[in-house]
């Protein structure tokens, strides 16, 4: 069980485990105070600056503003590979993280990448490109993996199971009789996970020479300002390869989050500007590029990648019966997996999910032009806005790629289960915003336009909310031949309720 009281336990031959939690502290009269894991820029600036360039060349390219916090973080690894003949053991690869009245907070606040050119510019690129300006929040964060090779391998286990329940509080989950096995679980409670990337701006500003801007390409491009909050994120991975494998493998992973424990990510008053020329300098044969440009600002509930791959000549299965995976869709369901390879995902979101772009008057891409454009370009194009919220997200996969999948007879054998249970609660919102106090992308020219080209093409604004999404549930399974396979086809029986 994981939650305010956590406990966990192992059992194998080769084991790894990691136990993280945070957790206010006790105050007096039967309360407690925050635990607040936050981390802030602010005005964490870039800038460069040239007087009068003249064939030369100023870049502010690849700059980086971010700030990030985390609650939990884990890497897991068994791995044994190479030639060996024989291997004959068990194995537990586990990972519990629990976040209890401890939010995570992550802000970028009024950071600025510059190039400024002041009285003269001829001949001379300038580039302001690939910056990245980012607040990213995740409240618990794993990877974990267990890969074993062998000739001979011999996992132990016969007749596992994997049995899970996330609930408003804590995680109940339970593997038993699995001879390699994965698992992980996270939970957050009382604990949101904010991340802000507020007045972050990329500007390059070639507005003030007194003479024309000559010859000189412009660009401001591939630039991103985002802000990601991850309530929870794992990636778990299973891999067994061999020429003769015995025994049986699990992977489980259960996320969830209570009714207090929102997530959120937002990118307020943040724009990509490039400002050349005014009313005594005419912009000619120079240029001006604004595009590839990213701001997003994208929440998750949760978000899991889970992978199975099981690969021998020959794999023994012993007989089997009842339910392979058994789902109940309701709040206080235990999803349940009873086979020789079992994967079991599950998920429940009982907080609100909140994405949201929020421009201030300052468009988010911008080329303005303070005289006349001459015998050259103005392009804006291929820039985006972007807003997503998930309450759920999973990638689950297995693949079963054997010769000869052999089960005692009589009898057949329950061999191989994708299961992903996502549930999001009543009170949860998810919601995806991108509000704007003016055009997202405008091009402006304060003179006249002689040869040359204006252009705002391919630039997007979008917004996604999902609730749940598996965006793979794949079971892929090659063998030569099958024995003792149960031929009466597949039942679904079940409830749904509200």
């Amino acid at each position: 069980d994981f939650g305010s009281g956590t406990t966990a336990s192992s059992r194998a031959a080769l084991v790894v485990a990691n136990v993280q939690t945070n957790t206010g502290a006790p105050l007096p009269g039967n309360d407690f105070s925050t635990q607040l894991l936050a981390s802030t820029t602010s005005n964490g600036d870039v800038r460069a600056s040239v007087q009068n360039l003249v064939g030369g060349a100023l870049n502010v390219n690849d700059s980086s503003v971010t700030a990030s916090a985390t609650g939990n973080a884990a890497v897991g690894v068994i791995s044994a590979a190479g030639n060996r003949a024989a291997l004959d053991a068990s194995s537990a690869l586990t990972s519990v993280q629990v976040n209890t009245l401890a939010p995570v907070q992550s802000s970028n606040m009024n950071s600025d990448i510059v190039a400024t050119i002041g009285t003269g510019l001829t001949n001379s690129p300038v580039n302001v490109n690939g910056s990245l300006q980012q607040a990213s929040a995740t409240g618990n964060q794993g990877a974990q993996t267990l890969s074993l090779s062998a000739t001979d391998l011999h996992v132990k286990g016969t007749a596992g199971s994997l049995d899970t329940g996330v609930h408003s509080n804590y995680i109940h989950l339970d593997a038993f009789n699995v001879g390699a096995l994965v698992t992980s679980a996270q939970t957050s409670v009382q604990s949101s996970t904010t991340a802000l990337t507020s007045a972050a701006n990329v500007l390059l500003d070639a507005s003030h020479t007194t003479a024309n801007v000559t010859g000189s390409a412009l660009s401001a491009t591939g630039g991103t300002q985002d802000a990601i909050a991850l309530g929870g994120s794992a990636a778990n991975n299973l891999t067994l390869s061999a020429t003769t494998l015995s025994g049986n493998a699990g992977l489980v992973n259960a996320q969830g989050t209570d009714a207090s424990s929102p997530t959120s990510a937002n990118v307020s008053a943040s724009s990509v500007q490039l400002l050349a020329g005014n009313s005594g300098a005419n912009v000619v044969g120079s240029p001006l590029t604004v595009s590839g440009n990213l701001q997003r600002a994208i929440a998750y509930g949760a978000t899991a990648s889970n992978t199975v791959n099981i690969g021998a000549n020959t794999a023994n299965v012993p007989a089997s019966g009842g339910t392979a995976s058994n789902v109940s869709l309701n709040l206080f369901g235990h999803p349940y997996v009873e086979a020789q390879y079992g994967l079991l995902n599950d998920q429940s979101t009982q907080s609100s999910v909140t994405a949201g772009v929020n421009a201030s008057a300052t468009p988010s891409f911008g080329i303005s032009v303070g005289a006349n454009l001459d015998g050259t370009s103005a392009t804006n194009d291929g820039n985006a806005v972007l807003a997503v919220g998930y309450g759920n997200q999973a990638a689950n996969g297995m693949t079963l790629a054997v010769n000869t999948l052999v089960v005692p007879t009589p009898g057949y054998a329950n061999v191989a289960s994708v299961t992903n249970a996502q549930k999001v609660g009543d009170d949860a919102n998810v919601s995806a915003s991108s509000v704007s106090g003016a055009a997202l992308v405008r091009t402006t020219v304060a003179g006249g336009v002689t040869q040359a080209s204006v252009t705002a093409s391919g630039n997007e604004v979008q917004t996604l909310a999902y609730g749940n999404r598996a965006n793979s549930n794949t079971l892929a399974v090659t063998a030569t031949s099958l024995s003792s396979v149960k031929t009466t086809g597949s039942v679904l029986t079940g409830s749904l309720n509200s």
